[in-house]
């Protein structure tokens, strides 16, 4: 269902992204010198492992850099990455001992002009531990808070 779900977004982003963006409520939740991060307030739910929310991530030129040597490390073609934003999708949970966890379930990567550039999506959950602190706990944080607030 949430392969099903990320692939209608990256599609729907496809043919048309005006829409798609009008549909978004983005709210910011964080910003240092590499990264501004806001989550669509529209995203936010609960499912049976959790709950999750979508993310825009818009990058700095420090942090550009370094997301797109990222990206040219694992084989992509980066010569349109100039000036880009990425949206994705995390999926959370939180285990009995406290230990907050995250899984990227979906990443699309747009150019200035809201063109996808790289889009990825899977069913599979990637379980990994957030480090306290981090640009993790952030977007934990700032999901949870939405999820409660529901």
């Amino acid at each position: 269902m949430k392969k099903i779900f990320c692939l209608t977004v990256v599609l729907l982003n496809l043919i048309s992204p005006i829409v798609t963006k009008a549909a978004a409520n983005w709210g910011w939740i964080y910003s240092d010198d590499e990264v501004t991060i806001w989550i669509d307030n529209n995203s936010v739910g609960r499912d049976s492992n959790g709950f999750f929310a979508y993310f825009k991530w818009a990058y700095s030129n420090t942090g550009r850099n370094r997301q797109i040597e990222m990206r040219r490390s694992i084989g992509l073609s980066v010569s349109r990455y100039y000036n880009f934003s990425e949206t994705i999708r995390f999926d959370y949970f939180k285990n009995s001992s406290g230990i907050k966890y995250s899984s990227p379930m979906c990443l699309i990567d747009y150019d200035k002009n809201g063109n996808t550039l790289y889009s990825w999506s899977t069913n599979n959950f990637n379980w990994q531990r957030i480090i306290p602190d981090t640009h993790g706990e952030t977007t934990y944080d700032a999901a949870w808070a939405r999820v409660r607030g529901k």
